[in-house]
C-alpha cells in the first residue's frame, strides 16, 4: 500500500471548528505511542479535533522543549 490519506473537515463558523483524521496513524515509528492510535477512529468513521488554540495545544501536550 502506498499513498497518504488525511482528511480534514473545517466549519467557519466563530470560532472556527475543525476536524481531521490521519488514516493510517504514524505507521512510521513502531515504537511510538501513535504508532495506532488514529486507526480505531478510521474503523469508526469518525474524527479528531483539531488544537487551534495556544490553550488547546498547551493543555495537549506530551512534552516540551526549549532550544
Amino acid at each position: 500500500m502506498s499513498g497518504d490519506t488525511y482528511f480534514a473537515v473545517i466549519e467557519f463558523s466563530n470560532p472556527v471548528h475543525a476536524e481531521a483524521l490521519l488514516t493510517y496513524s504514524n505507521w512510521s515509528r513502531a515504537g511510538s505511542p501513535h504508532f495506532q492510535d488514529q486507526t480505531p477512529l478510521m474503523s469508526k468513521k469518525e474524527m479528531r479535533p483539531v488544537w487551534r488554540t495556544r490553550q488547546e495545544i498547551e493543555a495537549n501536550l506530551e512534552s516540551r522543549k526549549v532550544f
